[in-house]
């Protein structure tokens, strides 16, 4: 899988944990390890909802913000 705009050492990771509820570092560790690492199969249909064919993705584009939080990925 290849992953575009991924760091090796986003800033998040420099930050402390606060170990409370609303910590930082461990949302932006959770939304980080949930970044797909393998290629996944997705389901294809055309515009008028007929299935065309299943289409492996071997390549994402992730979106970060502040400290290199990642906030969602496209493919």
């Amino acid at each position: 899988m290849k992953i575009n705009n991924l760091k090796e050492n986003p800033e998040w990771k420099n930050l402390p944990c606060s170990k409370s509820e609303n910590c930082f570092h461990c949302k932006c560790k959770k939304q980080f390890d949930s970044i797909p690492r393998e290629d996944f199969i997705v389901k294809e249909f055309d515009l008028d909802g007929n299935y065309i064919g299943d289409k492996v993705i071997s390549e994402i584009t992730l979106y970060t913000k502040d400290k290199d939080e990642v906030i969602g990925w496209s493919f």
